[in-house]
């Protein structure tokens, strides 16, 4: 998720490997920044109910939503109130 002047997009969906350091690595993002992110959500699925885990766990692999290929895919639509 990123959230801009016009709200939040969703860039990706993924499961179980979207927790892992590496796998943020992967995407992008530092070493520092990769290991903060999985523990900080490690942190905030703890208070998570079992079901809202095993629906998360649920999606395989991982889709990219945004990227350079559907660069303009989701444009014109900036005039709609939300």
């Amino acid at each position: 998720m990123k959230k801009t002047h016009h709200g939040w997009s969703a860039y990706l969906c993924s499961g179980d490997s979207l927790r892992e350091v590496g796998t943020l690595e992967k995407l992008g993002l530092s070493a520092n920044d990769a290991a903060g992110l999985a523990a900080g959500l490690k942190e905030a699925e703890a208070s998570l109910d079992s079901s809202a885990l095993a629906l998360f766990s649920s999606f395989e692999g991982t889709v990219m939503l945004m990227h350079q290929a559907s660069k303009d895919a989701g444009s014109g639509h900036e005039g709609h109130a939300p």
